[in-house]
């Protein structure tokens, strides 16, 4: 193999440059490429996504138990009624990925859904709602959250 002045590293580490063929080395650095590609690739298409259905938790207080009730017939309220005991606190979290105006109206229906049927275990006939509204966190954090009280009026 001819080396001319100038390119002479590349001669001394076995790249020619005339016929463009590689050292084992280099065969080594590609496929150690590749197998990392290969890695990455399945570990995107196995990965777990968040789950996009509505989670919650009603936290009793320890008031007096009540029969179930219908999660229907749950009223709304933005304060608390002058007559009523509370039963719980609700803490509800939705995680989604669509950034949609009928996404918002969608996952706010389901986290209010949800809401209600927590409620309705501890015989609440009435939910106070204290926060209801997107978190706007980052990639699949991203959701809606619910605070409120479960409550029974007289």
């Amino acid at each position: 193999m001819e080396c001319w002045d100038g390119v002479a590293l590349y001669c001394a580490n076995g790249f020619n440059l005339i016929g463009n063929s590689m050292n084992s080395d280099n065969k080594q650095n590609l496929l150690y490429g590749f197998i990392i590609l290969l890695l990455t690739a399945l570990f995107y298409i196995i990965s777990p996504s968040a789950d996009q259905s509505a989670h919650g938790i009603l936290l009793p207080t320890g008031a007096k138990a009540y029969s179930q009730t219908d999660p229907n017939s749950i009223q709304l309220y933005q304060t608390m009624p002058a007559r009523a005991v509370t039963l719980g606190t609700i803490r509800i979290t939705k995680h989604f990925d669509s950034i949609t105006n009928a996404a918002d109206i969608s996952n706010q229906n389901s986290t209010v859904k949800l809401a209600r049927q927590l409620a309705s275990t501890v015989g609440a006939n009435a939910v106070v709602i204290t926060m209801l509204g997107r978190t706007y966190e980052t990639g699949p954090l991203d959701g809606f959250v619910l605070y409120a009280k479960a409550i029974r009026t007289y």
